[in-house]
């Protein structure tokens, strides 16, 4: 039982590999006939840089209202660090 079990998941693994070979065929075949035809640019992703600020300070340069800035999420502290920001406040 356990061989035949075997039997039928190496089948079916080789099935999926034939399928996903064969699709990387087709896409690869599309892609150079795009290529060929110089219509390349319509099927490629568009890059779109982004930027990640770590630092608390916004760039002086850089404008409030550019859509490429980080909307700031609000913070959400557990009950322990609400903890030390009360020691804190209260030991200034």
């Amino acid at each position: 039982m356990v061989v035949h079990y075997k039997q039928i998941v190496r089948r079916f693994n080789a099935l999926r590999t034939k399928k996903r070979y064969k699709e990387k065929r087709i896409r690869r075949a599309f892609l150079t006939e795009a290529f060929i035809d110089g219509e390349i640019e319509l099927y490629k992703p568009a890059h779109v840089p982004y930027k990640i600020y770590t630092d608390k300070t916004i760039p002086v340069d850089m404008n409030i209202a550019d859509p490429v800035c980080i909307e700031e999420k609000p913070v959400k502290f557990n009950w322990f660090e609400k903890f030390l920001l009360w020691i804190k406040e209260v030991f200034k």
